[in-house]
Formats: C-alpha cells, structure tokens, sequence
C-alpha cells in the first residue's frame, strides 16, 4: 500500500513539474525555485487557524505576504544558494518575482494571476483530482 501511495504522489509530483516547467520554457529548476518562493510567502498563513477568511478570492493579499531571502529559500529546497540567485534573478527579469527592499524575494498576487499561471492552476486541479481518486480507490487493508 504504501507503494502504491508513493507511486501516486510522485506521478502528481510529475504532472505538476512539468506543468510550470513548461510555463518556464523547459527550466525545471527555475519552476522549482518559484513555487517554493510562492509558496513561502504564504506558508505562516496556512499555519494559522481561519487563515482561509483571510483569503481574497482564491488568492491572499500581498500585504499578508512575506517575503524570503535567496539562502533561505535555497535551504528549503537543498540546492547551493548561489544557483539559487541565479534562478531568482531570472524569475525577476522574466516578471516572475520581485525582490523587496531589504533583498527578500516576493511573488505577487499580481504574478499569480498571469494567464498562463491561471491555467497551471486548472490542470493541476484535475491532476489533485487524480491523485485524491487513486488515494480513495487504494485499498485500505494491505
């Protein structure tokens, strides 16, 4: 079971990769540095209770947001910090991310309504869908 548990997580995992990959013209790795950094920005609110009242729309506000520095961004995804500033400097020139004053980096909610991001987020509903529907077709017992 957890095998088969594993195996779906990671054919999500997949599908989701390759669905900002594309957005980022084949660099997986600058896919991956934004979604950890747009994931950062909103992390301590998903930990608080009622955080969901605080969203607008499907999105929180950027003054709820906070911004997260290069090393601790290349800490949470393990890879060297200089890489990692190479990747946010290209997300910054591409408009995918903007660096604040004192040297974080942010993604807006600006950024996260760009076209192609929107349609990201619609596939990878159907590919949560999936992943939700295997879990519950598994079985329980083995």
């Amino acid at each position: 079971m957890t095998r088969h548990h594993m195996s779906l997580g990671a054919d999500y995992a997949l599908r989701l990769i390759c669905l900002f990959t594309d957005i980022f013209e084949g660099d997986a790795m600058l896919a991956l540095v934004f979604i950890a950094a747009a994931q950062a920005g909103t992390q301590h609110l998903r930990h608080s209770p009622g955080y969901t009242e605080r969203l607008v729309g499907d999105l929180f506000p950027d003054e709820a947001r906070r911004p997260i520095s290069v090393s601790a961004l290349a800490r949470s995804l393990g890879f060297p910090v200089e890489t990692t500033r190479r990747h946010v400097i290209k997300l910054v020139e591409k408009g995918f991310a903007v660096r604040t004053e004192g040297g974080g980096v942010l993604v807006t909610s600006d950024i996260l309504r760009r076209e192609a991001l929107l349609r990201a987020v619609q596939s990878n509903a159907v590919n949560m869908k999936q992943l939700i529907d295997g879990l519950q077709r598994a079985p329980v017992d083995r």
